[in-house]
Protein backbone atom coordinates (compact mmCIF):
# COMPACT_ATOMS: atom_id res chain seq x y z
CA UNK A 1 0.00 0.00 0.00
CA UNK A 2 1.50 3.33 -1.08
CA UNK A 3 0.40 5.25 2.04
CA UNK A 4 2.14 2.74 4.32
CA UNK A 5 5.26 2.91 2.18
CA UNK A 6 5.22 6.73 2.33
CA UNK A 7 4.92 6.60 6.13
CA UNK A 8 7.86 4.20 6.36
CA UNK A 9 9.97 6.45 4.16
CA UNK A 10 9.06 9.52 6.19
CA UNK A 11 9.78 7.72 9.46
CA UNK A 12 13.29 6.91 8.23
CA UNK A 13 14.20 10.50 7.40
CA UNK A 14 15.87 12.86 9.81
CA UNK A 15 13.56 15.70 10.71
CA UNK A 16 14.95 19.08 9.72
CA UNK A 17 13.90 22.34 11.27
CA UNK A 18 10.60 23.47 9.82
CA UNK A 19 9.67 20.03 8.51
CA UNK A 20 6.59 18.42 10.04
CA UNK A 21 6.95 15.18 11.98
CA UNK A 22 5.41 11.93 10.80
CA UNK A 23 2.65 12.38 13.38
CA UNK A 24 1.91 15.89 12.13
CA UNK A 25 1.81 14.67 8.53
CA UNK A 26 -0.44 11.76 9.42
CA UNK A 27 -2.78 14.02 11.40
CA UNK A 28 -2.95 16.56 8.59
CA UNK A 29 -3.56 13.84 6.01
CA UNK A 30 -6.37 12.33 8.07
CA UNK A 31 -8.00 15.74 8.51
CA UNK A 32 -7.88 16.47 4.80
CA UNK A 33 -9.09 12.97 3.94
CA UNK A 34 -12.14 13.46 6.18
CA UNK A 35 -12.80 16.85 4.62
CA UNK A 36 -12.77 15.43 1.09
CA UNK A 37 -14.59 12.16 1.71
CA UNK A 38 -17.29 13.56 3.99
CA UNK A 39 -17.49 17.01 2.43
CA UNK A 40 -17.06 18.77 5.77
CA UNK A 41 -15.17 21.82 6.97
CA UNK A 42 -11.77 21.57 8.61
CA UNK A 43 -13.00 22.31 12.18
CA UNK A 44 -15.60 19.55 11.88
CA UNK A 45 -13.00 17.11 10.54
CA UNK A 46 -10.65 18.00 13.41
CA UNK A 47 -13.43 17.45 15.93
CA UNK A 48 -14.30 14.05 14.42
CA UNK A 49 -10.67 12.95 14.41
CA UNK A 50 -10.24 14.07 18.01
CA UNK A 51 -13.38 12.16 19.02
CA UNK A 52 -12.29 9.03 17.16
CA UNK A 53 -8.83 9.15 18.72
CA UNK A 54 -10.26 9.57 22.21
CA UNK A 55 -12.77 6.75 21.72
CA UNK A 56 -10.10 4.25 20.64
CA UNK A 57 -7.50 5.30 23.23
CA UNK A 58 -9.39 6.32 26.38
CA UNK A 59 -13.14 5.73 26.14
CA UNK A 60 -13.24 2.21 24.74
CA UNK A 61 -16.48 1.31 26.53
CA UNK A 62 -18.13 4.37 25.02
CA UNK A 63 -17.10 3.21 21.58
CA UNK A 64 -18.60 -0.20 22.33
CA UNK A 65 -21.82 1.48 23.52
CA UNK A 66 -22.04 3.49 20.29
CA UNK A 67 -21.41 0.36 18.22
CA UNK A 68 -24.12 -1.49 20.18
CA UNK A 69 -26.56 1.37 19.69
CA UNK A 70 -26.90 2.08 23.43
CA UNK A 71 -25.80 5.69 22.99
CA UNK A 72 -25.61 7.94 19.97
CA UNK A 73 -22.60 9.80 18.61
CA UNK A 74 -23.59 13.21 20.05
CA UNK A 75 -23.70 11.71 23.56
CA UNK A 76 -20.33 10.06 22.99
CA UNK A 77 -18.96 13.41 21.86
CA UNK A 78 -20.27 15.13 24.99
CA UNK A 79 -18.67 12.47 27.18
CA UNK A 80 -15.39 12.82 25.31
CA UNK A 81 -15.34 16.62 25.48
CA UNK A 82 -16.40 16.89 29.11
CA UNK A 83 -13.91 14.30 30.35
CA UNK A 84 -10.99 15.66 28.33
CA UNK A 85 -10.04 17.93 31.25
CA UNK A 86 -9.37 15.06 33.67
CA UNK A 87 -6.85 12.23 33.76
CA UNK A 88 -7.68 9.20 31.63
CA UNK A 89 -8.39 7.04 34.66
CA UNK A 90 -10.86 9.63 35.97
CA UNK A 91 -12.44 9.88 32.51
CA UNK A 92 -12.95 6.12 32.53
CA UNK A 93 -14.54 6.33 35.99
CA UNK A 94 -17.03 8.94 34.74
CA UNK A 95 -17.62 6.82 31.66
CA UNK A 96 -18.37 3.75 33.78
CA UNK A 97 -20.99 5.59 35.83
CA UNK A 98 -22.89 7.09 32.90
CA UNK A 99 -22.72 3.96 30.77
CA UNK A 100 -24.02 1.89 33.67
CA UNK A 101 -27.15 4.03 33.59
CA UNK A 102 -27.84 3.25 29.93
CA UNK A 103 -26.98 -0.46 30.16
CA UNK A 104 -30.63 -1.47 30.53
CA UNK A 105 -31.96 0.80 27.80
CA UNK A 106 -32.70 -0.28 24.28
CA UNK A 107 -31.17 2.77 22.65
CA UNK A 108 -29.97 6.30 23.27
CA UNK A 109 -33.50 7.66 23.54
CA UNK A 110 -34.46 5.47 26.49
CA UNK A 111 -31.95 7.06 28.84
CA UNK A 112 -31.17 10.60 29.88
CA UNK A 113 -32.04 13.52 27.61
CA UNK A 114 -29.01 15.19 25.99
CA UNK A 115 -29.20 18.08 28.46
CA UNK A 116 -29.40 15.78 31.49
CA UNK A 117 -26.62 13.60 30.02
CA UNK A 118 -24.31 16.64 29.78
CA UNK A 119 -25.26 17.89 33.25
CA UNK A 120 -24.62 14.53 34.85
CA UNK A 121 -21.23 14.19 33.18
CA UNK A 122 -20.30 17.72 34.29
CA UNK A 123 -21.25 16.87 37.89
CA UNK A 124 -19.24 13.65 37.79
CA UNK A 125 -16.19 15.43 36.35
CA UNK A 126 -16.35 17.92 39.23
CA UNK A 127 -16.59 15.03 41.69
CA UNK A 128 -13.53 13.22 40.33
CA UNK A 129 -11.33 16.30 39.84
CA UNK A 130 -12.58 19.65 41.08
CA UNK A 131 -9.42 21.54 40.09
CA UNK A 132 -9.49 20.29 36.49
CA UNK A 133 -13.18 21.13 36.20
CA UNK A 134 -12.55 24.67 37.49
CA UNK A 135 -9.71 25.15 35.02
CA UNK A 136 -11.92 24.03 32.15
CA UNK A 137 -14.71 26.36 33.26
CA UNK A 138 -12.29 29.33 33.20
CA UNK A 139 -11.30 28.61 29.59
Amino acid sequence: DSAAQARRELAGTVRAWGRPSVEELTHSTAIHELMVVLGIAKPTAERLLQLATRLVTVLLDTLAAVEAGRIDLPRAEVLSEQTAVVEDTDARAVEAVVLCQVADHDGPWGGLSPRKWRSQIQRLVVQVDTDAARGAARQ
